[in-house]
């Protein structure tokens, strides 16, 4: 979670930056959920001309890096303000969801078999 926080850190040092050149009516949980979804859409477009397979390996076009870089970083800076504006962390909801996990699949206790 150490990781998280730098970021975290980070992106809320980012974030007045770019809240200055945007319209204050725009900032809603909303508008970062589509920001989400367009560059979630953008590395959706770019896999499909990034990656070039060769039978078990995967290798990625240099020429690609740098759009897929860049998308992966608005992704995360849009759900690191989102979560500033709905007043949470990563943290509560990585959290949440281990809990809801739980619930939704339950670890049962059962004997393996071992068979010589």
């Amino acid at each position: 979670m150490a990781v998280e926080l730098n970021l975290a850190k980070l992106a809320m040092d980012l974030l007045p930056v770019r809240s200055q050149k945007q319209n204050k009516s725009k900032m809603s949980a909303r508008f970062f959920i589509f920001e989400i979804g367009r560059w979630v859409g953008q590395l959706c477009y770019l896999a499909n001309d990034a990656f070039v397979s060769h039978e078990q390996n995967v290798i990625i076009k240099p020429d690609f890096i740098d759009s897929i870089m860049d998308a992966m970083v608005k992704v995360l800076f849009n759900v690191l303000q989102l979560s500033k504006y709905m007043n949470f962390t990563l943290q509560d909801c990585v959290r949440e969801k281990i809990i809801l996990n739980g619930k939704k699949y339950p670890v049962v206790a059962s004997k393996v078999s071992r068979t010589i």
